[in-house]
């Protein structure tokens, strides 16, 4: 995938989500490189948007 191709959300603390993606994310003022893992960088909460995973037997 390209930068622009990764979005993510987020809810806040009033439960609005907030869109925004890869390609609009700075870490120290630059953008993420294309050759990052962003699917590794994701699980570990790099972006925001930390994945949550419940329970599935309970839904």
């Amino acid at each position: 995938f390209r930068r622009d191709q990764v979005w993510f959300t987020e809810k806040d603390q009033y439960e609005a989500t907030d869109l925004y993606s890869l390609l609009e994310f700075k870490e120290d003022g630059k953008t993420v490189r294309n050759d990052r893992s962003f699917e590794a960088d994701y699980i570990k909460g790099r972006y925001g948007a930390i994945p949550y995973l419940s329970n599935f037997q309970e839904i």
